[in-house]
């Protein structure tokens, strides 16, 4: 495919190359292990970019953000750099890097977690405990209102043993000092524990 070019491999395996190191020919690199070269790479070609997905609501701002290291790393398109990305990647992620603009990508994933309640528009609380632990949290309240009667908290519970609570803004204050007192009575009569951790890195498949 290069005839004649050398080819170079950079990566956590095999050695991670110093930048300015591997000079002319084909560097074959994982996503974090690209070098710079001065000038900029004179193209770059991102395989199996579906990979870069990460998991939970951030996934496609980690895919962004692998893609568009090693875009930087490539000369202006002005001077004739040129990137081709090969594989499924989600629509904003391949416009953001169509355009080469992460603050018109941040700009629509924020719209788009707005939409849908996601943060940072919610703050989410992940809860860990047992089946029997976990089914006392949407019966606990606010001002007598149940948590699962209120139309500014979600509760989102993937697993027996992990429940999500997805809570406005405005109302997130008072549900962590619920929860705090609720930790408080559970540990004085001697249930199971409960382990809460308020926003979590949000996944609602786990």
């Amino acid at each position: 495919m290069f005839p004649g070019e050398r080819v170079v491999v950079s990566s956590a395996s095999t050695g991670i190359l110093k930048d300015n190191e591997c000079g002319s020919g084909v560097v074959v690199a994982t996503p974090a292990a690209v070098p710079a070269v001065e000038g900029g790479h004179a193209a770059a070609v991102i395989i199996d970019a579906g990979a870069l997905t990460g998991r939970g609501v951030a996934g496609d701002e980690d895919a962004y953000r692998l893609a568009m290291n090693a875009v930087a790393l490539v000369r202006g398109r002005d001077r004739g750099g040129r990137v081709c990305v090969v594989g499924t990647l989600a629509p904003t992620v391949r416009r953001g890097l169509q355009s080469v603009d992460p603050e018109a990508f941040a700009r629509e994933e924020l719209a788009e977690r707005i939409d849908v309640g996601l943060p940072p528009q919610t703050r989410a609380i992940r809860i860990d405990a047992t089946p029997a632990s976990l089914a006392t949290i949407p019966g606990l309240d606010i001002d007598g209102v149940r948590f699962d009667a209120r139309a500014d908290i979600r509760i989102n519970q993937p697993t027996s043993d992990r429940l999500w609570l997805l809570c406005s803004r405005g109302v997130a204050a008072q549900v962590v000092e619920k929860l705090r007192a609720h930790l408080r009575d559970v540990s004085q009569a001697g249930g199971d524990p409960l382990r809460v951790h308020v926003d979590a890195e949000l996944d609602l498949s786990s």
